[in-house]
């Protein structure tokens, strides 16, 4: 059947080996970005220390990093998204430093702005009503996994070397996400692997139900954890 289909070419033995030389290269492309960005972070201490603040090419800087980062993983084989994330994870880019936050958050409004409406419009066009439906049930199961296992355990993962508390990285576990990401990596392989035909309704499902369930139960598990007042 199609699941069967599914499941038969995301596990394949050449799709597997695809997939560990792009986590390899990806990783080796995210390390460079770390050194990058830790040039960058020292370039930026300096300013602050002769109090010059945030500049006209600051922004295009820090959009940049990534930006090649990704680029760089692509040349050679490797994972791009993987590789931006391990730059990023691995630069904890704003260290909580004031001199920071101002670009932060004028990159924050640019992609919440512009990038995310723009990656969600590319979902309606591999996304039939249809599909949908006969995936429904389908789709709440992978949800539940995406929400109950795979982000909890990353997030456990990506905070071992932080002094985050438990209860802090049980809260994250909750927060919604976007659902960007899932987008961005289902539209890359549907192009690359077109028989894999369920990979987006299913896909358009875990942003539905992560849009929709972890905001409302977000409250309430920030309270019976303890970290809001």
């Amino acid at each position: 059947d199609s699941l069967t289909a599914l499941a038969g070419g995301l596990f394949s033995a050449d799709n597997m080996l695809l997939l560990g030389k792009q986590f390899a290269f990806g990783t080796v492309a995210g390390l460079i970005g770390w050194g990058a960005m830790v040039g960058y972070e020292r370039y930026k201490s300096r300013d602050a220390e002769h109090d010059v603040g945030e500049t006209a090419y600051d922004f295009a800087l820090v959009l940049a990093i990534p930006l090649l980062t990704f680029l760089l993983a692509q040349a050679i084989h490797g994972n791009g998204f993987l590789a931006a994330f391990v730059a990023g994870l691995l630069a904890n880019y704003n260290h909580g430093k004031e001199y920071f936050h101002s670009t932060l958050r004028t990159m924050e409004v640019k992609i919440e702005s512009v990038a995310k409406p723009t990656i969600f419009m590319m979902v309606g066009p591999f996304v039939a009503l249809g599909d949908l439906w006969q995936t429904a049930l389908l789709g709440l199961i992978v949800s539940l996994a995406f929400i109950l296992v795979a982000r909890p355990l990353a997030v456990m993962l990506s905070m071992l070397p932080t002094k985050v508390t438990l209860k802090e990285r049980l809260f994250l576990s909750v927060v919604r996400e976007t659902g960007v990401i899932p987008v961005v990596l289902a539209v890359i392989t549907v192009a690359q692997f077109p028989e894999l035909k369920l990979l987006m309704p299913l896909t358009a499902w875990v942003v539905i139900w992560t849009l929709t369930l972890l905001p409302a139960i977000t409250p309430w598990w920030a309270r019976k954890l303890g970290v809001v007042q």
